[in-house]
């Protein structure tokens, strides 16, 4: 989880390793340093500091396989600067996926504590808030606030969207 926070983090902005730690503090209380130092040299590269520029971490190139543009942690800024990133990293390993988004990665597993999600994300009733949402949010795209909610709404809607998808390909077995 931290490793995808991370990864999250940098496809936004280059952030200095401080600002990084101070991130990744704000998210989690009990944050284990090592962990976060670990992931972090798994994911990223630092630039030393030049007279001219800051040494700053940056997203190793490998790592933008794991970006999500519907991240439920980003504003529609962040968002926007996160996906013009990763178009530009694109156009320099001359991938064919320039001009489109990714596509949202395949779900980790739920945590015990969460089994009865997969009934929630099912639900009728749950799929009508979201669509009204939705509605709401594409008939007034002038009212603020709506880009969090979005990203949120879309999040859910990939969540049961997985969970169906690999309802049917288990019962297909």
């Amino acid at each position: 989880q931290i490793r995808r926070e991370l990864i999250h983090i940098l496809c936004s902005s280059d952030s200095s390793h401080s600002e990084i730690l101070d991130r990744i503090r704000g998210m989690y209380f009990d944050t284990n340093e090592t962990l976060v130092e670990t992931a972090l040299k798994q994911i990223s590269q630092t630039h030393i500091r030049t007279a001219t520029t800051a040494g700053n971490v940056s997203l190793l190139p490998e790592s933008w396989k794991d970006f999500e543009v519907y991240y439920p942690f980003y504003n529609k800024k962040t968002q926007q600067i996160a996906l013009d990133k990763y178009h530009e990293h694109c156009k320099q390993t001359k991938n064919s996926k320039v001009n489109s988004p990714p596509l949202p990665l395949p779900l980790l597993p739920c945590h015990p504590a969460f089994s009865q999600l997969p009934f929630l994300l099912q639900s009728p009733t749950l799929h009508r808030i979201l669509f009204c949402i939705l509605h709401n949010a594409l008939s007034h795209p002038t009212i603020q606030g709506f880009e969090n909610i979005l990203n949120a709404c879309f999040h859910i809607l990939i969540l049961a969207i997985d969970h169906r998808n690999s309802v049917n390909n288990n019962n297909n077995i």
